[in-house]
Protein backbone atom coordinates (compact mmCIF):
# COMPACT_ATOMS: atom_id res chain seq x y z
CA UNK A 1 0.00 0.00 0.00
CA UNK A 2 2.81 2.36 -0.94
CA UNK A 3 1.88 6.00 -1.51
CA UNK A 4 -0.98 5.83 1.01
CA UNK A 5 -1.27 8.85 3.28
CA UNK A 6 -1.87 7.35 6.70
CA UNK A 7 -3.97 9.84 8.59
CA UNK A 8 -5.02 8.79 12.07
CA UNK A 9 -8.51 7.93 10.81
CA UNK A 10 -7.23 5.90 7.85
CA UNK A 11 -4.81 4.08 10.15
CA UNK A 12 -7.61 3.27 12.57
CA UNK A 13 -9.93 1.95 9.85
CA UNK A 14 -7.25 -0.21 8.23
CA UNK A 15 -6.01 -1.62 11.52
CA UNK A 16 -9.49 -2.38 12.81
CA UNK A 17 -10.29 -4.25 9.58
CA UNK A 18 -7.15 -6.38 9.97
CA UNK A 19 -7.10 -6.58 13.77
CA UNK A 20 -8.06 -10.27 13.91
CA UNK A 21 -5.18 -11.17 11.58
CA UNK A 22 -2.65 -9.19 13.63
CA UNK A 23 -3.98 -10.85 16.77
CA UNK A 24 -3.55 -14.29 15.17
CA UNK A 25 0.02 -13.49 14.10
CA UNK A 26 0.81 -12.32 17.63
CA UNK A 27 -0.63 -15.42 19.30
CA UNK A 28 1.42 -17.61 16.95
CA UNK A 29 4.60 -15.65 17.73
CA UNK A 30 3.95 -15.83 21.48
CA UNK A 31 3.39 -19.57 21.27
CA UNK A 32 6.60 -19.98 19.26
CA UNK A 33 8.57 -18.05 21.86
CA UNK A 34 6.98 -20.06 24.66
CA UNK A 35 7.93 -23.33 22.91
CA UNK A 36 11.45 -22.01 22.32
CA UNK A 37 11.92 -21.19 26.00
CA UNK A 38 10.24 -24.40 27.13
CA UNK A 39 12.78 -26.47 25.18
CA UNK A 40 15.83 -24.74 26.65
CA UNK A 41 14.95 -23.53 30.15
CA UNK A 42 14.23 -25.61 33.23
CA UNK A 43 11.21 -23.50 34.09
CA UNK A 44 9.36 -21.78 31.29
CA UNK A 45 9.01 -18.03 31.97
CA UNK A 46 5.58 -16.44 31.92
CA UNK A 47 4.77 -15.21 28.40
CA UNK A 48 2.03 -12.62 27.89
CA UNK A 49 0.92 -10.96 24.66
CA UNK A 50 -1.32 -8.15 23.52
CA UNK A 51 -1.97 -6.36 20.23
CA UNK A 52 -2.22 -2.59 20.41
CA UNK A 53 -5.83 -1.49 20.74
CA UNK A 54 -7.12 0.29 17.59
CA UNK A 55 -7.95 3.42 19.61
CA UNK A 56 -4.45 3.46 21.12
CA UNK A 57 -2.97 3.37 17.63
CA UNK A 58 -5.37 6.11 16.55
CA UNK A 59 -4.26 8.31 19.45
CA UNK A 60 -0.59 7.65 18.73
CA UNK A 61 -0.94 8.34 15.00
CA UNK A 62 -2.79 11.58 15.80
CA UNK A 63 0.38 13.11 17.27
CA UNK A 64 2.38 14.83 14.50
CA UNK A 65 6.18 15.07 14.61
CA UNK A 66 7.67 18.10 16.34
CA UNK A 67 9.01 19.48 13.06
CA UNK A 68 5.43 19.86 11.78
CA UNK A 69 6.25 18.13 8.50
CA UNK A 70 2.95 16.24 8.50
CA UNK A 71 -0.25 15.92 10.50
CA UNK A 72 0.30 12.32 11.64
CA UNK A 73 3.08 10.46 13.45
CA UNK A 74 4.13 7.54 11.21
CA UNK A 75 4.64 7.71 7.45
CA UNK A 76 4.03 3.95 7.37
CA UNK A 77 2.57 2.81 10.72
CA UNK A 78 2.75 -0.88 9.74
CA UNK A 79 6.53 -0.73 9.32
CA UNK A 80 7.39 2.12 11.68
CA UNK A 81 5.34 1.37 14.81
CA UNK A 82 7.49 -1.03 16.84
CA UNK A 83 4.90 -1.89 19.48
CA UNK A 84 1.89 -2.63 17.28
CA UNK A 85 2.25 -6.15 18.68
CA UNK A 86 3.66 -6.74 22.14
CA UNK A 87 4.97 -9.73 24.05
CA UNK A 88 6.11 -9.66 27.66
CA UNK A 89 8.36 -12.34 29.13
CA UNK A 90 8.64 -12.46 32.92
CA UNK A 91 11.59 -14.39 34.37
CA UNK A 92 12.40 -15.28 38.00
CA UNK A 93 16.07 -14.21 37.81
CA UNK A 94 17.76 -11.16 36.29
CA UNK A 95 20.49 -13.38 34.80
CA UNK A 96 17.82 -15.15 32.73
CA UNK A 97 17.00 -12.02 30.74
CA UNK A 98 20.14 -12.38 28.63
CA UNK A 99 19.46 -16.11 28.30
CA UNK A 100 16.01 -15.39 26.84
CA UNK A 101 17.50 -12.76 24.52
CA UNK A 102 20.11 -15.23 23.23
CA UNK A 103 17.48 -17.90 22.53
CA UNK A 104 15.33 -15.47 20.55
CA UNK A 105 18.32 -14.10 18.62
CA UNK A 106 19.40 -17.64 17.68
CA UNK A 107 15.95 -18.56 16.36
CA UNK A 108 15.14 -18.42 12.64
CA UNK A 109 11.59 -17.41 13.56
CA UNK A 110 12.53 -13.81 14.32
CA UNK A 111 14.97 -11.14 13.24
CA UNK A 112 16.14 -8.79 15.98
CA UNK A 113 16.03 -5.23 14.63
CA UNK A 114 17.09 -3.48 17.83
CA UNK A 115 17.94 -4.17 21.47
CA UNK A 116 17.20 -1.63 24.20
CA UNK A 117 18.63 -2.66 27.56
CA UNK A 118 17.20 -0.18 30.04
CA UNK A 119 19.73 -1.23 32.69
CA UNK A 120 22.68 -0.01 30.61
CA UNK A 121 23.97 3.55 30.63
CA UNK A 122 22.29 4.59 33.87
CA UNK A 123 24.07 7.06 36.11
CA UNK A 124 25.35 5.70 39.42
CA UNK A 125 22.87 7.84 41.33
CA UNK A 126 19.91 7.18 39.03
CA UNK A 127 17.06 4.79 39.77
CA UNK A 128 15.20 3.73 36.64
CA UNK A 129 13.42 0.68 35.28
CA UNK A 130 15.90 -1.91 33.97
CA UNK A 131 13.91 -4.11 31.60
CA UNK A 132 15.29 -5.52 28.35
CA UNK A 133 13.34 -4.67 25.18
CA UNK A 134 13.75 -6.36 21.79
CA UNK A 135 12.35 -5.00 18.54
CA UNK A 136 11.58 -8.06 16.40
CA UNK A 137 10.60 -8.72 12.82
CA UNK A 138 8.39 -11.81 12.67
CA UNK A 139 9.74 -14.02 9.89
CA UNK A 140 7.19 -14.91 7.22
CA UNK A 141 4.38 -12.81 8.70
CA UNK A 142 2.42 -10.72 6.19
CA UNK A 143 -0.85 -8.81 6.18
CA UNK A 144 -2.79 -6.92 3.48
CA UNK A 145 -1.21 -3.78 4.97
CA UNK A 146 2.43 -4.86 4.98
CA UNK A 147 4.88 -7.69 4.46
CA UNK A 148 6.79 -6.34 7.45
CA UNK A 149 5.27 -7.24 10.85
CA UNK A 150 7.12 -6.03 13.94
CA UNK A 151 6.73 -7.01 17.57
CA UNK A 152 8.15 -5.51 20.75
CA UNK A 153 9.29 -8.05 23.33
CA UNK A 154 9.80 -6.86 26.90
CA UNK A 155 11.88 -9.12 29.14
CA UNK A 156 11.55 -8.39 32.85
CA UNK A 157 12.08 -10.02 36.19
CA UNK A 158 9.04 -10.61 38.35
CA UNK A 159 10.22 -7.84 40.69
CA UNK A 160 10.69 -5.39 37.80
CA UNK A 161 7.29 -6.33 36.41
CA UNK A 162 5.50 -5.75 39.71
CA UNK A 163 7.14 -2.36 40.16
CA UNK A 164 6.68 -1.24 36.54
CA UNK A 165 2.99 -2.16 36.38
CA UNK A 166 2.23 -0.44 39.69
CA UNK A 167 4.28 2.69 38.93
CA UNK A 168 2.71 2.97 35.47
CA UNK A 169 -0.81 2.90 36.89
CA UNK A 170 -0.39 5.11 39.94
CA UNK A 171 2.43 7.50 38.98
CA UNK A 172 3.02 7.67 35.20
CA UNK A 173 -0.70 7.42 34.36
CA UNK A 174 -1.84 8.50 37.81
CA UNK A 175 -3.52 11.68 39.03
CA UNK A 176 -1.98 15.12 39.34
CA UNK A 177 -0.73 16.24 42.71
CA UNK A 178 1.20 13.14 43.76
CA UNK A 179 3.62 14.35 46.43
CA UNK A 180 7.40 14.07 46.20
CA UNK A 181 7.36 11.85 49.29
CA UNK A 182 5.02 9.41 47.54
CA UNK A 183 7.21 9.40 44.43
CA UNK A 184 10.21 8.70 46.67
CA UNK A 185 8.33 5.68 48.04
CA UNK A 186 8.12 4.28 44.52
CA UNK A 187 11.81 5.07 43.98
CA UNK A 188 12.72 3.20 47.17
CA UNK A 189 10.58 0.27 46.04
CA UNK A 190 12.51 0.18 42.74
CA UNK A 191 15.80 0.13 44.66
CA UNK A 192 14.50 -2.81 46.71
CA UNK A 193 13.36 -4.61 43.55
CA UNK A 194 16.85 -4.21 42.05
CA UNK A 195 18.43 -5.41 45.29
CA UNK A 196 16.07 -8.41 45.39
CA UNK A 197 17.07 -9.41 41.86
CA UNK A 198 20.78 -9.08 42.66
CA UNK A 199 20.57 -11.07 45.89
CA UNK A 200 18.50 -13.84 44.30
CA UNK A 201 21.04 -14.21 41.49
CA UNK A 202 23.92 -14.32 43.97
CA UNK A 203 22.17 -16.89 46.12
CA UNK A 204 21.29 -19.13 43.17
CA UNK A 205 24.87 -18.92 41.88
CA UNK A 206 26.32 -19.88 45.28
CA UNK A 207 23.98 -22.86 45.64
CA UNK A 208 24.72 -23.96 42.07
CA UNK A 209 28.44 -24.18 42.86
CA UNK A 210 27.92 -26.60 45.76
CA UNK A 211 29.07 -30.15 45.12
CA UNK A 212 25.86 -31.36 46.76
CA UNK A 213 23.85 -29.60 44.03
CA UNK A 214 25.11 -31.96 41.31
CA UNK A 215 22.27 -34.50 41.77
CA UNK A 216 19.75 -31.68 41.35
CA UNK A 217 21.50 -30.63 38.15
CA UNK A 218 21.14 -34.21 36.91
CA UNK A 219 17.43 -34.17 37.74
CA UNK A 220 16.90 -30.83 35.99
CA UNK A 221 18.88 -32.01 32.98
CA UNK A 222 16.77 -35.15 32.63
CA UNK A 223 13.59 -33.12 33.04
CA UNK A 224 14.77 -30.79 30.27
CA UNK A 225 15.44 -33.77 27.99
CA UNK A 226 12.01 -35.17 28.83
CA UNK A 227 10.32 -31.85 27.97
CA UNK A 228 12.10 -31.74 24.62
CA UNK A 229 10.76 -35.21 23.82
CA UNK A 230 7.22 -34.66 25.11
CA UNK A 231 7.98 -37.22 27.80
CA UNK A 232 6.13 -37.17 31.11
CA UNK A 233 7.93 -35.41 33.98
CA UNK A 234 6.42 -37.82 36.50
CA UNK A 235 7.10 -37.50 40.21
CA UNK A 236 10.02 -35.32 41.27
CA UNK A 237 10.30 -37.28 44.52
CA UNK A 238 10.54 -40.63 42.73
CA UNK A 239 13.11 -39.20 40.33
CA UNK A 240 15.27 -38.08 43.25
CA UNK A 241 15.02 -41.52 44.88
CA UNK A 242 15.80 -43.39 41.65
CA UNK A 243 18.75 -41.16 40.77
CA UNK A 244 20.20 -41.50 44.24
CA UNK A 245 20.05 -45.29 43.95
CA UNK A 246 21.38 -45.38 40.38
CA UNK A 247 24.28 -43.13 41.35
CA UNK A 248 25.18 -45.36 44.29
CA UNK A 249 24.87 -48.63 42.35
CA UNK A 250 26.81 -47.46 39.29
CA UNK A 251 29.33 -45.36 41.24
CA UNK A 252 29.19 -42.63 38.59
CA UNK A 253 28.98 -38.88 39.03
CA UNK A 254 25.79 -36.96 38.24
CA UNK A 255 27.58 -34.98 35.52
CA UNK A 256 28.80 -38.19 33.87
CA UNK A 257 25.29 -39.67 33.97
CA UNK A 258 23.78 -36.51 32.47
CA UNK A 259 26.32 -36.49 29.63
CA UNK A 260 25.56 -40.15 28.94
CA UNK A 261 21.81 -39.41 28.88
CA UNK A 262 22.15 -36.38 26.61
CA UNK A 263 24.34 -38.23 24.11
CA UNK A 264 21.99 -41.20 24.07
CA UNK A 265 18.90 -39.02 23.61
CA UNK A 266 20.47 -37.16 20.68
CA UNK A 267 21.46 -40.38 18.89
CA UNK A 268 18.49 -42.60 19.73
CA UNK A 269 15.49 -40.28 19.66
CA UNK A 270 13.42 -42.76 17.64
CA UNK A 271 14.00 -45.51 20.18
CA UNK A 272 12.99 -43.30 23.08
CA UNK A 273 9.92 -42.14 21.17
CA UNK A 274 8.98 -45.78 20.66
CA UNK A 275 9.28 -46.48 24.39
CA UNK A 276 7.12 -43.44 25.16
CA UNK A 277 4.51 -44.34 22.55
CA UNK A 278 4.24 -48.04 23.46
CA UNK A 279 4.47 -48.06 27.28
CA UNK A 280 4.28 -44.38 28.24
CA UNK A 281 1.30 -42.98 30.18
CA UNK A 282 -0.62 -42.12 26.98
CA UNK A 283 -0.10 -45.55 25.40
CA UNK A 284 -3.10 -47.92 25.12
CA UNK A 285 -1.04 -50.70 26.73
CA UNK A 286 0.17 -48.58 29.65
CA UNK A 287 -0.14 -50.29 33.04
CA UNK A 288 1.14 -48.37 36.06
CA UNK A 289 1.93 -51.66 37.82
CA UNK A 290 4.40 -52.62 35.10
CA UNK A 291 5.35 -49.38 33.38
CA UNK A 292 5.84 -46.91 36.24
CA UNK A 293 9.39 -46.04 35.15
CA UNK A 294 8.18 -45.10 31.66
CA UNK A 295 6.35 -42.17 33.26
CA UNK A 296 9.61 -40.81 34.69
CA UNK A 297 12.39 -38.78 32.97
CA UNK A 298 15.04 -41.05 34.49
CA UNK A 299 13.85 -43.71 32.06
CA UNK A 300 16.08 -41.91 29.54
CA UNK A 301 19.10 -42.50 31.80
CA UNK A 302 18.13 -46.13 32.37
CA UNK A 303 17.86 -46.72 28.62
CA UNK A 304 21.26 -45.10 28.13
CA UNK A 305 22.89 -47.29 30.80
CA UNK A 306 21.38 -50.46 29.30
CA UNK A 307 22.51 -49.46 25.82
CA UNK A 308 26.03 -48.62 27.01
CA UNK A 309 26.70 -51.91 28.81
CA UNK A 310 23.72 -54.17 29.55
CA UNK A 311 25.85 -56.77 31.36
CA UNK A 312 27.38 -54.24 33.76
CA UNK A 313 24.10 -52.47 34.50
CA UNK A 314 22.24 -55.73 35.02
CA UNK A 315 24.89 -56.84 37.49
CA UNK A 316 24.75 -53.51 39.34
CA UNK A 317 20.97 -53.57 39.85
CA UNK A 318 20.48 -57.36 40.11
CA UNK A 319 19.49 -57.29 43.80
CA UNK A 320 17.86 -53.87 43.73
CA UNK A 321 14.15 -53.06 43.64
CA UNK A 322 14.99 -51.04 40.55
CA UNK A 323 15.41 -54.14 38.44
CA UNK A 324 11.68 -54.87 38.15
CA UNK A 325 11.08 -51.25 37.11
CA UNK A 326 13.87 -51.43 34.53
CA UNK A 327 12.72 -54.62 32.77
CA UNK A 328 10.04 -53.01 30.53
CA UNK A 329 12.59 -50.42 29.36
CA UNK A 330 15.20 -53.13 28.77
CA UNK A 331 12.79 -54.94 26.45
CA UNK A 332 13.28 -52.11 23.94
CA UNK A 333 17.01 -51.49 24.45
CA UNK A 334 18.75 -54.73 25.47
CA UNK A 335 19.86 -56.76 22.46
CA UNK A 336 21.78 -59.34 24.50
CA UNK A 337 18.88 -60.95 26.35
CA UNK A 338 20.58 -60.47 29.72
CA UNK A 339 17.47 -58.74 31.11
CA UNK A 340 15.00 -61.32 29.78
CA UNK A 341 12.87 -63.07 32.39
CA UNK A 342 11.64 -66.62 32.18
Amino acid sequence: MSGQSWSAAATYDAYKSNYALYEKILLTAARQIEDLLDESMHRTPLVESRPKDPMSLFAKQSKPPKDGSRSFKYVDPWRDCSDLLGIRIIVPLASQKSQVQALIEASHLFKVLDVDDKSQGREYNELTYGGLHLDLLISGAVTPLSDHVRCEVQIRTLAEHTWAETEHEFIYKGPDGVSKDTKRQFARALALAELLDQELDKGVQEVSLLKSNAPLDLMKGLQALAKQMNWSLGSRGLTADHLREIGALTDRSPSELLTLSSDFASKHRDLLNRIRDEIGPQAPEFDIRNHALAVQPEAILVAALIHENPFAFNSQIEYSDLRDLVLPIARFVDETGIFSTD
